[in-house]
């Protein structure tokens, strides 16, 4: 993954703040606001936080909030201003946590006048960025007009970049048909069933993540 930020930086040690583990804190900068729940932080918590210049893909400054080793019992409400976020890509807009090589996963989150607002149940490194590619879907075992007389299944491989799937939806001849999802390797199964008549027949499935970026795959097949 391409670095989210190409600053070189030591994280301070003193403490912004100290926030007793058995009250609600809030921290807010022009550029950030963090509110927590009592009963969310396990011990008596000296916060530390600075901000740094976050890569071309960010959208916000680079935000280190504490660390991702510090324990939450739950979650709290966390907005970061994105003050320069094109209209078009407002919908697209997430927070997203990063790791100390760039790579991004997003925490969600929501656009209003100049902020993305979303809950976390961890610290650690944050921006605003936004997930304009739509999913990836990857046919292992179909392709246009095979010949699947002796298959049983049609499995596919689904991704996204970065926001997530939201939902998917597959159709042998334009009815709906129950594919089997597995989480760890990111497949969907189809077993062939009374959908799948003998002779010609249409496979499509429709994938969508979760700021709405749509993929469509579709393919005759024989049986």
């Amino acid at each position: 993954a391409l670095p989210i930020s190409n600053n070189t930086f030591t994280r301070p040690n003193a403490c912004l703040a100290t926030f007793p583990y058995q009250l609600p804190a809030n921290y807010e900068t022009k550029d950030i606001k963090i509110e927590m729940p009592a009963g969310i932080l396990y011990d008596t918590l000296c916060f530390k936080y600075f901000e740094s210049k976050g890569s071309w893909r960010c959208f916000s400054f680079l935000h280190h909030v504490q660390d991702i080793y510090t324990p939450l019992h739950s979650s709290y409400n966390l907005t970061i201003r994105c003050a320069t976020l094109p209209l078009n890509l407002q919908s697209k807009a997430l927070i997203a946590l990063l790791d100390d090589k760039g790579n991004a996963s997003s925490m969600g989150g929501t656009y209003k006048d100049g902020y993305v607002s979303t809950t976390s149940n961890h610290f650690g490194d944050f921006a605003v960025m936004v997930d304009t590619l739509a999913p990836v879907i990857d046919p292992i075992n179909i392709y246009q007009s095979k010949n699947m007389a002796g298959n049983t299944i049609i499995k596919v491989k689904i991704s996204d970049n970065l926001s997530g799937i939201k939902s998917y939806r597959g159709t042998i001849n334009g009815k709906w048909i129950l594919m089997v999802e597995d989480a760890k390797t990111q497949t969907l199964t189809y077993t062939f069933d009374e959908h799948t008549p003998a002779g010609k027949n249409t496979f499509e499935l429709t994938v969508i993540d979760n700021k709405d970026n749509k993929s469509v795959y579709k393919a005759d097949f024989f049986r």
